[in-house]
Order: C-alpha cells, then sequence, then structure tokens
C-alpha cells in the first residue's frame, strides 16, 4: 500500500470531481499508457493524487492486474478521459474503427467477415497489413474497408422491411 501525501483539499476535490486544470492533467478514472521509466508501456486507471510537489504523481492501478505503481503525470498520456464530472458531449465522443472484409462470392452473395475494432485509424490498417498477406485474403487485397465511429451513437435511425 502507498502512503499517500496530503493534497490541498481543493486541488483533491476538482481531482475527484473530474476537474482538470494546468497543474494537475489527470482525473480519477483516467485510463493512461505509461510512456517513461520502467513500467513503461504499461496501461493503467488513474486512482488518486499522490504528490502536488516538487512534481505531479498519481497513483496508478495496472489494468493487468500487476498491482498499483506511483508515476509522473509527465510519464503518462491519456488513452480515455474518464467521463466523471464530464458535461461536455466532445468528452464523450470517443471515436472507434471498425475493420472489415467484403468478399464478393457470386453476383447475388457478399461474404463479409468483421476483422476487429480499434481505437484508432493507425492499428486498423495494422490489423488489415497483418492480413493482407493470410489466404482468402491475398486474393482480395482492395476488399478491406475501415470505418469510423463514435461510441453510443445510433447508425441505423428508421425501419425496415422484411423480405
Amino acid at each position: 500500500m502507498h502512503q499517500k501525501m496530503t493534497i490541498p483539499k481543493e486541488i483533491d476535490e476538482a481531482f475527484y470531481l473530474g476537474q482538470r486544470s494546468d497543474q494537475v492533467k489527470f482525473v480519477i478514472n483516467d485510463t493512461v499508457h505509461v510512456i517513461s521509466g520502467k513500467h513503461k508501456g504499461k496501461e493503467s486507471a488513474v486512482i488518486s493524487i499522490n504528490t502536488i510537489a516538487p512534481d505531479v504523481t498519481y497513483i496508478l492501478e495496472n489494468l493487468d492486474g500487476s498491482g498499483d505503481i506511483i508515476i509522473s503525470q509527465n510519464a503518462m498520456k491519456l488513452i480515455i478521459p474518464s467521463d466523471v464530472g464530464d458535461k461536455t458531449l466532445i468528452n464523450k465522443m470517443i471515436k472507434v474503427h471498425l475493420v472489415q472484409h467484403a468478399h464478393q462470392l457470386d453476383e447475388n452473395n457478399i461474404d463479409i467477415k468483421i476483422i476487429g475494432i480499434y481505437s484508432t485509424a493507425k492499428q486498423a490498417q495494422e490489423a488489415i497489413q497483418r492480413l493482407v498477406k493470410q489466404p482468402g485474403f491475398n486474393e482480395t487485397p482492395n476488399s478491406f474497408y475501415i470505418d469510423e465511429y463514435v461510441l453510443n451513437e445510433d447508425y441505423w435511425e428508421e425501419g425496415y422491411v422484411p423480405k
């Protein structure tokens, strides 16, 4: 268990209310990627502020279950912002990238495979590059599609006519 330093009440309350500042850039339940130091590469959830001075450090819970770590604010990158205290739509607009492969079987039939859903367009492209050399896919390398979607949005808003 880590011993948390005394944090000024107004900073601590803002952190737990999801209010970022120039000084405290991460808030409770942010999902972060550790970008430097001995824990580089870990994905973690922010659980509390550890220190304010001389550097802002946080206690993080590793998502792989390997325990808690203390990391400097400068050694972290935001992956998914917390929605604690979030009253704006812009921060809820998390985009994902759906990769599909559509292969024309005959005049009336198309075989559509969902390859995966990725958090970035780059990861979606990398998935295609991994598969394009595989049997079947290598015969139709131009049949991959990437569609970007915002989570929690309806993409079909009307009914349909069954055949």
